[in-house]
């Protein structure tokens, strides 16, 4: 995939755990999408739309994390949760609790309000 197939996507406050703040998006319309770091290119994580894993799935922002958005309705936000294999479950998981909201070209990874937010949410392939 070409550089130019990709939709960039600026995080202004980085990303958890991640270097860079620019990220390529590689969004196939599969069940899972790749965010590529455009200065480290070996660094990319996989990421899915939690709600065709969770119907019920829901986000709260605090006032803080809602005024950094710059949005008052989250569903004209894409809302991505990243994936990772958890080795004492031996299942692959969703971080339900820190998911990531693109919002045109910019994107934050938030701190989800709802109590039982999960980090690490098994899923099944």
């Amino acid at each position: 995939m070409t550089l130019a197939e990709r939709r960039i996507v600026e995080f202004p406050h980085g990303l958890i755990g991640l270097p860079g703040t620019r990220y390529g998006l590689i969004d196939d319309d599969l069940p899972v999408s790749w965010l590529q770091n455009l200065d480290h290119p070996a660094c990319s994580i996989p990421v899915t739309d939690p709600f065709r894993f969770f119907e019920r799935y829901a986000i709260e922002l605090s006032d803080h994390e809602a005024e950094r958005l710059a949005i008052g309705d989250l569903g004209r936000a894409s809302t991505y949760a990243t994936i990772r294999h958890d080795h004492e479950l031996g299942l692959l998981v969703l971080n339900l609790r820190a998911p990531i909201v693109v919002v045109g070209e910019r994107g934050y990874q938030v701190i989800n309000q709802v109590a039982d937010a999960s980090l690490r949410a098994p899923i099944s392939a």
